[in-house]
């Protein structure tokens, strides 16, 4: 390192942050303006900096991603990575998923993918909890159920149902969103599943599977064929209690 970057490099590992952005590393007045950026940029490619978005850095490559990739795309954990946090996911998740206005892109620290998923309107609901920022477990659910596949299906998101222990109030902010953004057979969808769950144990307020089961036309729950027509939800499910009940699905 030179003695510029030195210098601006104990400086930040002294501070006792871990996070800096140029404003605050400028009031430090440690070099000139212009010698600043080239410094920094001279840390990051020397490895002594790990850049997390334009404008903002940290000196520890090993800060849990869990907590620095909200603010590489000025979002939320969300999907699996919120379900973990919670303790409601079994597995280690492999890309750590925040969710966010308009951003929808992928990046790496510490080795550790971090995905960016554009949720447009429905970024919001958000909380902190152990010094995470993340959606709230109502959300959480309601993204789950947006884009399953960012969680590993329906049956992980029916087990982490069974986990995390939704009170009323969770319930009530779950449906506003569900009835705020979705159409009939999204909604029908969820409730016939949400039923299903309920066949093992009482997990989900009755009210809140009856107000699921509104009119429309026929829906499909997967894909495939052999499917089973479901009268009182006017679903033809091609996945089956089975597989949901199982956790897989």
């Amino acid at each position: 390192m030179s003695p510029t970057e030195q210098r601006i490099y104990f400086a930040l590992q002294n501070s006792g942050n871990h996070l800096f952005d140029t404003g605050l590393i400028r009031s430090y007045k440690l070099c000139s303006n212009g010698m600043l950026l080239p410094a920094l940029a001279s840390l990051v490619k020397k490895g002594w900096l790990t850049r997390i978005k334009r404008g903002l850095y940290t000196t520890d490559i090993s800060t849990d991603p869990f907590k620095i990739g909200p603010y590489m795309f000025n979002g939320y954990l969300a999907f699996s990575s919120a379900l973990y946090v919670y303790n409601a996911y079994d597995e280690t998740p492999s890309v750590v998923y925040v969710a966010n206005v308009n951003i929808s892109a992928a990046r790496h620290i510490g080795g550790i993918e971090v995905k960016g998923v554009a949720m447009h309107k429905r970024a919001l609901g958000t909380t902190a909890y152990e010094g995470y920022a993340i959606s709230t477990k109502a959300k959480t659910i309601y993204d789950c159920f947006y884009l399953p596949e960012n969680v590993g299906g329906y049956g992980k998101i029916l087990r982490a149902i069974t986990l995390l222990k939704m009170n009323t109030a969770d319930w009530t902010e779950f449906l506003s969103y569900v009835n705020r953004f979705e159409k009939d057979g999204f909604k029908r969808r969820i409730g016939y599943m949400l039923e299903m769950l309920n066949g093992i144990g009482n997990f989900v307020p009755r009210k809140v599977i009856g107000d699921l089961n509104v009119g429309g036309s026929t829906v499909k729950l997967g894909s495939g064929s052999g499917g089973r027509y479901i009268k009182k939800w006017n679903i033809v499910d091609y996945i089956g209690s089975d597989s949901l009940l199982g956790f897989g699905g």
